[in-house]
């Protein structure tokens, strides 16, 4: 696939309704398959489609933090 038919992700966050970290943390998690070029992050277009068929209604779901860390998104102690 080349470069010029991938997505940034700036553009992937914005049709997420969410911010480019939580689009970082997708491609970490295996969610969307991306390719950092220049120091640049460009997501391929058929996993974003896949992962917005597949992503609940209400994303919140998938963007809350599991680990329950540091207690900095309400999560913690």
């Amino acid at each position: 696939m080349s470069f010029q038919s991938m997505l940034p992700l700036g553009e992937v966050a914005t049709q997420l309704a969410t911010t480019e970290l939580h689009v970082l943390m997708h491609i970490k998690k295996g969610l969307l398959e991306a390719q950092e070029i220049e120091g640049q992050w460009y997501i391929k277009p058929e996993t974003l489609a896949q992962f917005q068929r597949c992503a609940p209604p209400d994303k919140r779901s998938i963007l809350q933090c599991k680990s329950h860390c540091c207690g900095g998104c309400s999560g913690g102690a």
